[in-house]
C-alpha cells in the first residue's frame, strides 16, 4: 500500500474498507453539488468504481488528518509517457474545507507527481459554481479555461509552471506547519502492488 506523509497529513491509497466512508462522503449534499455527476452513488456503483481504479495509472488517496479520514484526492489516467494525467480533490469533512488542509493536500500531491514521478501536465474539470476549488487552482497558478455555455472550467498546469513557483508554495507550507520534519516528504509502501515504473522506483 502506498502512502505519502507530509505537512501533518497522510495520503493513503484507497483500500476496500475505505469504500463505504468515501461513498457516504461523496453523497453528502455539500460535496455532490460540486461534482459534474450529481446522482447518488450506490454501494454497487462504488464497488464498480473501485475495481476500475485498480490500475497502475490510477492513484486515489484517502486524505487522513489526525487519524481521521476527511476526503479524497487523486491523480489518475496517467499516460504511459507521463505526458498528462487527471487531478481532483474533495473533502467531505466540513471542518477542514475552510482551513489550509485543501491547499496543503494539493501541494503534497502536486509535488509528488510533478517532482518525484515527473508527470508533465495535470488537468481537471471544475464547476463554474465551485468557487473554493477555483481559488485553490488559482493559488497554484493553474490555467482555467472554458466556453460561455459550459457548466465547467478546464484546469491545467505543467511541470515547468509548477517548478517556476515551487519555492513560493514550499515557503507557504513552512509558514503553515512550523516543523521542518513535517515539511519533508515520507513515502511508504512497496512495489508488490501494480505501480507505474516511475512510482515503483521510488519504493525500492
Amino acid at each position: 500500500m502506498l502512502s505519502l506523509h507530509q505537512f501533518h497529513l497522510q495520503l493513503r491509497r484507497v483500500q476496500p474498507d475505505d469504500l463505504e466512508e468515501i461513498r457516504q462522503g461523496r453523497n453528502t449534499d455539500s460535496v455532490r453539488k460540486n461534482h459534474i455527476y450529481q446522482q447518488l452513488i450506490t454501494p454497487d456503483m462504488q464497488n464498480d468504481w473501485f475495481v476500475r481504479t485498480l490500475k497502475p495509472e490510477n492513484y486515489y488517496f484517502v486524505i487522513v488528518k489526525r487519524g481521521k479520514k476527511i476526503g479524497l484526492v487523486h491523480v489518475s489516467n496517467i499516460r504511459e509517457d507521463l505526458s498528462c494525467a487527471d487531478y481532483g480533490l474533495f473533502l467531505w469533512d466540513a471542518a477542514y474545507r475552510g482551513s489550509r488542509v485543501p491547499l496543503l493536500t494539493t501541494l503534497l500531491i502536486l509535488d509528488f507527481f510533478f517532482v518525484q514521478v515527473q508527470v508533465t501536465m495535470l488537468t481537471g474539470k471544475v464547476l463554474k459554481s465551485n468557487a473554493a476549488i477555483q481559488r485553490i487552482c488559482r493559488f497554484f497558478h493553474f490555467d482555467l479555461t472554458g466556453n460561455p455555455g459550459d457548466e465547467f472550467l478546464t484546469t491545467s498546469s505543467t511541470l515547468q509552471n509548477y517548478l517556476s513557483h515551487r519555492q513560493e508554495f514550499l515557503s507557504f507550507a513552512r509558514r503553515c506547519v512550523h516543523d521542518d520534519n513535517e515539511c519533508r516528504l515520507t513515502i511508504r509502501g512497496d512495489a508488490s502492488t501494480p505501480h507505474l515504473p516511475a512510482v515503483s522506483r521510488l519504493l525500492c
